[in-house]
């Protein structure tokens, strides 16, 4: 009777403990720690958020994104102009995103689009390909690469080695990467509903800031 009993606890320890682990496995896929988590006060962000809940989707909430991922940050050569080139395309000046110090920018732009020497239309490439610019050491890295299905809208810097990408897709399910420069790492959130409305947003940004050139 007493290796009975003794076998029923084992069991039962042996179970609770397996729940447990799982139960603190599921908790940290989707509970982002703090060092994972992105600015939204940011006014990027909040241009961002507010173009989503005014004109896609009025239930639009961040606390619908959860964390889906970490991965390594694949940094290759890039091929893009900088504007320490010669041959640098000043039209594209109002789009790169500095960092604070300067010393760094984003370029989302300039390897997508391009404007028709005759009606001055912009021309669409179906892929994006997002760069990283280091003035001090006069280098561009890609950092990033993505088909027609997928764009990244906007982005920001939370501080002088994260950037913040905002995206969306094809299937309208937005997303937020975030890629820490100094690790070589990118963290993942999706958002768990679908749109209402296809996001018109990386156009808009586009036309209003060619608009006040």
């Amino acid at each position: 009777m007493r290796n009975v009993v003794l076998c029923f606890l084992g069991c039962a320890l042996f179970i609770a403990c397996t729940q447990k682990k799982a139960i603190e496995k599921d908790t940290q896929l989707k509970i982002p720690t703090e060092n994972m988590w992105v600015d939204t006060t940011n006014s990027t962000f909040k241009k961002w958020k507010n173009y989503y809940q005014s004109e896609v989707d009025s239930t639009f909430n961040v606390n619908k994104f959860e964390f889906s991922s970490e991965d390594s940050l694949h940094i290759i050569p890039s091929n893009i102009l900088a504007t320490f080139d010669s041959a640098y395309n000043n039209v594209y000046s109002p789009f790169l995103i500095y960092n604070s110090s300067k010393t760094k920018y984003i370029d989302l732009d300039s390897y997508q689009w391009s404007l028709h020497p005759v009606t001055n239309e912009v021309v669409w490439e179906a892929d994006q390909e997002i760069n990283l610019v280091d003035l001090i050491d006069k280098n561009v890295s890609r950092i990033g690469f993505l088909g027609p299905s997928f764009t990244v809208e906007d982005a920001f810097w939370q501080n002088d080695s994260i950037v913040i990408l905002l995206q969306n897709s094809y299937d309208r399910v937005p997303s937020i990467q975030k890629i820490n420069i100094k690790s070589a790492k990118k963290f993942n959130y999706i958002y768990t509903d679908t749109l209402v409305k296809s996001s018109q947003y990386q156009k808009l940004r586009i036309h209003q800031l060619l608009k006040n050139e």
